[in-house]
Parts: structure tokens; sequence; C-alpha cells
């Protein structure tokens, strides 16, 4: 793979880090915050942790509104199922999510960009090394 060298400002200072030089996916999309440090720099490292510390205090403040809301309610059933007052809050809460992860069915998949090695397979031997020879990235 052809590479350049940049030096970013990442948490270390000063950091030299490997930047693919032409369009190839980067080895992992677990690593997200590396690869937002990189490429984008810190800024939306930090937008994407006060996303996580807002999320979780707003989280907090609603769940605890709609359980105040819900709290004089009496058990009900729907079919078979007893359905107490704190559990229509978790109902609540999930329905939404669920119709966001329908409506992401309709999204298309991005164009994968790069060489696809379709119906090839890889041995483990050079996975491992790929691995080995990236492990600082």
């Amino acid at each position: 793979m052809n590479e350049t060298t940049a030096t970013t400002s990442s948490p270390v200072p000063g950091e030299t880090v490997r930047i693919p030089a032409d369009d190839t996916p980067w080895p992992s999309p677990v690593a997200a915050w590396s690869a937002l440090t990189v490429l984008v720099l810190t800024r939306a490292l930090a937008v994407l942790q006060f996303g996580f510390i807002f999320g979780t205090g707003l989280a907090s403040i609603v769940g605890g509104a709609l359980l105040g809301h819900v709290a004089i309610w009496e058990p009900s059933r729907v079919g078979p199922i007893l359905i107490r007052n704190w559990q229509w809050v978790l109902i609540m809460i999930g329905v939404p999510g669920l119709l966001i992860a329908l409506a992401l069915l309709l999204v298309k998949e991005p164009r994968r960009r790069g060489v696809l090695n379709e119906g090839q397979v890889i041995p483990f031997r050079q996975v491992f090394s790929e691995i080995h020879a990236r492990r600082k990235v």
C-alpha cells in the first residue's frame, strides 16, 4: 500500500502517524476514535465525546420526567401481558429507536471505494501479518 507520513495535532504533541495516500479504507471501522483524531483532528473527537456526555445527561433527565409522569398509572394488560408503569417508560423510549432503525433500512449504503477481493480467501497468516504491521495505526 502506498503511504505518506504526516504530523497531526493528536493528543501526543508532534506525533507522526501513517496516513494512506490513496482512498484505501482504514483497516478497522472499530478504530473510530483513532481515525477521527488523524483525519479530522481533535475537534471532531471532542464533539463526539460531548455527544456521549450530553446524551447521558439528557437520558437521565428525560427518563426521570417520563418515570414521574407514569408513576400514577395502574398496571395495564395488553393481551396476556401485564405492563407496569415503569415498563411503559422502556416502551416509550424503545419504540422511537425501533422506528429509526426501520427508517435506516431505507438509506442507501454508500458505494465502496478501493479494491475488493470478492470470492478470494485470504490466509490467516497474511491477515495476522497485516495486523502486526499496522499495530500502531
